[in-house]
């Protein structure tokens, strides 16, 4: 029988996983068939497969990015720092993580953040000065 994914997944072991959440991406492992196929898996339930890892990455960074807003409302001060960094890495705006580092994160979890803001600033800057030259060179005569 052909496997529905082909062969698209490499040799050995592909595993990455939020273990708080219980989910995780997995090809070739014992929690999952050998059959060429990325599976998303939540406590070793079946969530979704395929041959293409980025369609399988896009759902499981969804569920991650849900957990970490969830997480946001933990009982722990700590869970809530590190969700809201979790949440920057992926959005440096997004206003109720950078409240909660603000209120409840440790100077360490502030200066990232600081560090964070930095980044940004810099890329800001650079993609603009470069859409800047790209427009100049646009109206120069050829």
């Amino acid at each position: 029988m052909k496997s529905p994914c082909g062969e698209a997944v490499p040799p050995g072991v592909y595993r990455r996983c939020l273990p708080a959440a219980g989910l995780s991406i997995e090809a070739n492992t014992n929690h999952v068939p050998a059959d060429g196929c990325y599976y998303l898996l939540q406590e070793d339930h079946i969530l979704y497969s395929s041959s293409e890892l980025r369609a399988v990455e896009e759902r499981y960074d969804r569920l991650c990015a849900q957990f970490w807003q969830e997480q946001l409302r933990h009982d722990s001060p700590e869970e809530r720092s590190q969700a809201a960094l979790a949440i920057l890495q992926r959005d440096p705006t997004d206003p109720e993580a950078r409240h909660v580092i603000r209120h409840d994160g440790s100077d360490a979890d502030r200066r990232r953040m600081q560090e964070m803001d930095r980044r940004a600033a810099f890329r800001n800057r650079t993609t603009s000065q470069r859409s800047a030259r790209a427009a100049r060179s646009k109206q120069e005569p050829t």
